[in-house]
C-alpha cells in the first residue's frame, strides 16, 4: 500500500535486509494495487524477500479482504508497531490480533485530539508499549543494540537532491500535498524523505502542515 507501508519496505531495502510483503490480492502485475508499487515488488524479490497471498494470482483485493490478510502480518511479526489509527482504523484489527497472537504490541503517540492517535492512545491505555526512539524497538524485541546502532542525523550539508528540494520548500509551512505538488516527487518519495527529515530533527510536524525546525 501507499504510505507508511511502502516506506517500511523501502527502508528495509535501503538498509540491506530482506523483507516480506502480504497484498491484500493476487501476485499477478495485474493484481498487484497501486500499480506505482510494482516496481517495489520486485525490489523486494530481487533483495530475497517475498510477496505472499493466500488468493489466487489473478485475483484483485476487495476491501473486506485485508483484516484476513493482516492476520497472516501478524502471524509472521514478533511485534506489530502502530504508527498512526483512527478510532475505527482498519489498523485496530491488525491491533487486536496481535493481542490474540501473543505478540508484542508497539505505538507511537500522537499529540492530544489528533484523531490518527485515537486508536492508538487506546492501547496504550491498555498497556501497550509506547516508543519514542528507533532504539525503543529493539528493546521490546530484545535486542541489544552495537555502538554502531544508532540514529543517523542528516547534515544539511549532506542532503540528497530529494531531500534538499524538500527543505528548501519548507522556508514557509505547508501541507504534505502541498509538498508533493510542489516537488514533484511522488507520495512515496515525499513520505519517505520528510520522515527522513523528521528523524534528524530538521522539520517537523505542526497542525497538519510540516515546517522546517
Amino acid at each position: 500500500a501507499l504510505g507508511a507501508d511502502a516506506c517500511a519496505h523501502r527502508a528495509a531495502l535501503s538498509s540491506g535486509l530482506h523483507t516480506i510483503a502480504i497484498p491484500g490480492g493476487g501476485l499477478s502485475t495485474k493484481a498487484i494495487c497501486p500499480k506505482s508499487n510494482l516496481g517495489l515488488a520486485q525490489k523486494i524479490l530481487d533483495a530475497g524477500g517475498a510477496l505472499i497471498s493466500e488468493h489466487e494470482p489473478e485475483y484483485i483485493a476487495r476491501p473486506y479482504d485485508f483484516p484476513s490478510r493482516n492476520r497472516i502480518m501478524v502471524g509472521l511479526a514478533d511485534a506489530v508497531l502502530i504508527i498512526e489509527a483512527g478510532a475505527k482504523s482498519g489498523t485496530l484489527i491488525t491491533a487486536r490480533l496481535a493481542v490474540d497472537y501473543n505478540r508484542e504490541l508497539l505505538c507511537i503517540p500522537h499529540r492530544i485530539g489528533d484523531p490518527h492517535g485515537e486508536g492508538g492512545h487506546t492501547f496504550l491505555r491498555l498497556g501497550a508499549e509506547l516508543i519514542t526512539s528507533p532504539l525503543h524497538i529493539l528493546e521490546a524485541l530484545r535486542i541489544t543494540p552495537t555502538e554502531e546502532c544508532t540514529v543517523s542525523f542528516l547534515k544539511k550539508e549532506s542532503l540528497s537532491p530529494a531531500e534538499q528540494k524538500v527543505y528548501s520548500l519548507l522556508e514557509h509551512p505547508k501541507t504534505r500535498d502541498e509538498i508533493v505538488r510542489d516537488s514533484m516527487l511522488t507520495i512515496n518519495e515525499t513520505l519517505t524523505v520528510l520522515m527522513r527529515l523528521e528523524f534528524s530533527e530538521l522539520v517537523k510536524e505542526e497542525f497538519g502542515a510540516w515546517r522546517r525546525t
